[in-house]
């Protein structure tokens, strides 16, 4: 009843007040709106929309990287045009741009300024004047590559746009740490073992995906950045102690691709392009670039021909390995854990410049790193 009583005609005489006002008709229709709906069902409605916005701003970013060049955000894949869902007040691009030592001009607004576009805030940040705008790093570093955006010389510092009333919180992707998510799609694929009795064979399984033990999730982290830049994403199981590794296609569509789990603990390792929704803004070619530059590992002992997300060693893309048992020199070995069961069979180290001793050539049957005092052979 209360709703009802609260509800009121509005007269044409208030209608032509405010359309008068020169107001936009946003505002005119915001005006009726709460001048004709009860306030609990005005409250409501505000909060819906409110959601819809987050989800529609915060919740679709496709990004690039040039190494030691920039970083940089967008809210839609292409840079033919400007982005429809931009805002239109001051506020930070998400543009980072290499100063000679880091990046610089981020949205967090750590270094006291971000970068804006000039074109999309030259009327609505005070700090953005056309007649000075341009930014010198910005100057430098597009004079060597052309920048990921929908226009030239468009870069310019904000001080005004870092102002609590006008900062943002953007979900961009890419995040080193994820507590309570697991990545669910895109494993990096491991072996299968089959055994007669005399002969074992390992195949590459697309099903079986490809693991570690590690001692917790900063370990896990590492194994999937020894991997060179075919690692995208790793998920670290805390019960377990097991590292799943992913595939840099877990680089696109980051957020279709998770689930809550209390047990694990996520990040991504995207180091040339990424997309919280939908394709990324680069193709697999591109993501598989090696990070850093000349950088080994895995692909010491690679095959350069096929583009695959999957590791290629020249081992590892034989479907099937047959080792006759007493000369396996994969072999797993026994070695101590702190969590149950105390004893497993694990990987190997690699055969490397720094583990010449070793004899495993296949990085899907070895690990690169050493492993840790902590987890001696098993008496």
């Amino acid at each position: 009843m209360s709703s009802i009583k609260s509800q009121r005609r509005v007269s044409p005489h208030e209608q032509k007040r405010v359309l008068d006002s020169n107001q936009p008709l946003s505002t005119y229709l915001a005006t009726t709106i709460m001048i004709t709906i009860s306030k609990p069902v005005l409250f409501f409605l505000i909060l819906f929309l409110g959601l819809i916005y987050a989800v529609i701003e915060e919740d679709e970013f496709y990004c690039k990287v040039e190494q030691e060049k920039f970083r940089i955000c967008r809210r839609c894949p292409s840079v033919s045009e400007k982005c429809p869902t931009d805002p239109d007040d001051c506020s930070c691009d998400n543009i980072e741009l290499w100063d000679g030592n880091r990046f610089v001009g981020g949205s967090s607004c750590k270094d006291g300024f971000c970068y804006t576009s000039i074109e999309r805030t030259l009327e609505q940040c005070s700090d953005v004047v056309y007649d000075y705008a341009y930014d010198d790093l910005s100057d430098a570093i597009e004079a060597k590559v052309n920048f990921w955006h929908h226009e030239k010389e468009d870069f310019e510092r904000s001080e005004e746009a870092c102002l609590p009333e006008n900062r943002r919180e953007m979900k961009t992707g890419n995040e080193e740490k994820l507590v309570g998510v697991r990545i669910l799609q895109d494993f990096l694929h491991g072996l299968k073992e089959r055994n007669n009795g005399t002969h074992s064979s390992f195949v590459v399984d697309e099903n079986t995906p490809l693991t570690f033990y590690a001692d917790d999730y900063q370990e896990c982290s590492e194994i999937c950045a020894d991997k060179c830049g075919e690692c995208g994403a790793w998920s670290f199981d805390n019960t377990k102690g097991v590292c799943f590794l992913h595939t840099v296609e877990g680089c696109c569509g980051q957020r279709d691709k998770q689930e809550t789990n209390s047990d694990f603990i996520s990040g991504y390792y995207c180091n040339q392009c990424w997309s919280t929704k939908k394709d990324c803004p680069c193709d697999l070619k591109e993501r598989l670039r090696d990070f850093p530059k000349g950088c080994g590992g895995v692909k010491e002992h690679s095959n350069t021909g096929a583009v695959t997300p999957q590791l290629t060693s020249s081992v590892a893309k034989l479907e099937v390995h047959e080792i006759k048992l007493n000369k396996d020199l994969c072999a797993p070995e026994p070695r101590i854990f702190k969590r149950f069961p105390f004893c497993r069979l694990v990987k190997p180290q690699c055969k490397s410049d720094k583990n010449a001793n070793g004899t495993c050539l296949n990085p899907l049957r070895c690990r690169s790193r050493p492993w840790k005092a902590n987890h001696p052979l098993c008496s």
